[in-house]
C-alpha cells in the first residue's frame, strides 16, 4: 500500500476515535453516575498495518483487544490486566446490579430456560477475589484455503476450509489453525495447518513465533490442551 494511503488511514482512525471521545464525554455530563452502571467497549480492534494487515479479520492481538471500562456505584477505580470476553459481561452486570439472581448458566441440552448466561461474572476479579491469571480470552477466525483468496477476509460459511482458534493469557497468545468441516461444523485437530505462539512480555507486536523454540515446549503443549478444552 502507498505511504500516502496508509497515513490517511491511521488519520482516519485517529480521527474517528477522537471524535467518539468528545461524544462520550458529551453523553456522561448528562448521566447521573451515582445510580448507573456505565459500560465501554467495542466489537473488536484494528489493524493498521501491524504484521502486514489492515482491518480487523484476523487472531492477532491488535485486531481482537477492544476497550472495556466499567464505572458502576460502590465499585473502587483500578486498572485490571487479565484477558476477559465480552461474554463475560452480562453475567457481570447482573451480579453488580441484583447479586445472586440465580440465573442459570446457558447449556446446549436445556432448552427450557428463557434467560440464561454465557460467560462468568467478572465481579469476583473486580474484588480482588480471583486471580488475574486464571483468566483467558478465546478467538477464532476462519480461512478459505492456505493461500490468499479473494474472499480470505471474509468468506462465506460453505467455503471455510480452515479454522485459527486462539487463547490469550496474560503474557502468551497461542494459535491453532486447523481443517474445518463447514457443512458438519466439525474441527479435525489432527490436520494442522500452522501453529503461532507469542509472549507479550518480550514482543508486544506479535512479530516473533516462538512454536518452534525448544524453551517454550512444555508451555506449548499446556496452551494446546488448553484451547482444546475450551474449543470443545
Amino acid at each position: 500500500m502507498p505511504n500516502k494511503w496508509s497515513r490517511k488511514i491511521k488519520q482516519s482512525y485517529i480521527a474517528a476515535a477522537l471524535y467518539i471521545d468528545d461524544l462520550i464525554g458529551i453523553l456522561m455530563s448528562y448521566v447521573d453516575t451515582r445510580n448507573t452502571i456505565v459500560v465501554l467497549t467495542s466489537d473488536h480492534g484494528w489493524s493498521l498495518g501491524e504484521n502486514g494487515l489492515w482491518a480487523k479479520y484476523s487472531n492477532f492481538d491488535v485486531a481482537l483487544r477492544v476497550p472495556l471500562v466499567i464505572n458502576a456505584p460502590g465499585i473502587e477505580p483500578k486498572e485490571i490486566t487479565a484477558p476477559v470476553e465480552l461474554i463475560d459481561i452480562f453475567p457481570t452486570l447482573v451480579d453488580i446490579a441484583f447479586g445472586d439472581e440465580n440465573i442459570p448458566k446457558c447449556r446446549d441440552s436445556d432448552e427450557k430456560n428463557e434467560l440464561c448466561f454465557e460467560g462468568k461474572s467478572l465481579l469476583p476479579l473486580i474484588d480482588d477475589e480471583q486471580s488475574p491469571d486464571d483468566y483467558v480470552a478465546m478467538s477464532q477466525y476462519p480461512r478459505p484455503s492456505v493461500y490468499p483468496e479473494r474472499n480470505s477476509d471474509k468468506p462465506r460459511l460453505k467455503d471455510i476450509k480452515i479454522m485459527g482458534y486462539s487463547i490469550r493469557t496474560r503474557t502468551l497468545r497461542y494459535t491453532e489453525w486447523i481443517s474445518f468441516n463447514s457443512t458438519c461444523l466439525h474441527k479435525n485437530w489432527k490436520n494442522n495447518y500452522g501453529i503461532e505462539l507469542y509472549n507479550h512480555t518480550t514482543d508486544p507486536t506479535e512479530s516473533k513465533n516462538l512454536y518452534l523454540d525448544p524453551y517454550y515446549l512444555d508451555t506449548r503443549k499446556e496452551l494446546s490442551a488448553l484451547l482444546r478444552t475450551k474449543v470443545g
